[in-house]
């Protein structure tokens, strides 16, 4: 950090970050907590019901939204990919270690 202007090297490229981001994926992360809020009901149950999911969906909507803006970007595919795998898998640990009635 840099003592004598009191900032560090990371808060002076956020700006940049920001604008190239900002180029590149519009406002998904505004769409985000619309499309959220707009199905917050819907959002409560699927907490309530499985919480392990919270983080990969809201993830997963982030990145279907960016890629409104961005289809041809490999890398959102790849994540969407992923986190919906990794739901997968730990909804089939569960079903193995499920104790039959």
């Amino acid at each position: 950090m840099d003592i004598v202007k009191g900032k560090s090297q990371v808060s002076e490229e956020i700006p940049a970050l920001l604008v190239s981001r900002g180029d590149e994926y519009g406002e998904a992360w505004k769409l985000t907590g619309i499309v959220t809020g707009a199905l917050l009901d819907d959002f409560v149950k699927m907490a309530t019901v499985y919480p392990p999911v919270i983080h990969n969906w809201i993830l997963i909507l982030s990145k279907l939204l960016r890629a409104l803006r961005s289809p041809k970007n490999r890398d959102h595919w790849v994540d969407i990919a992923g986190y919906a795998q990794l739901i997968v898998d730990d909804l089939d640990n569960e079903a193995k270690n499920e104790v039959p009635d």
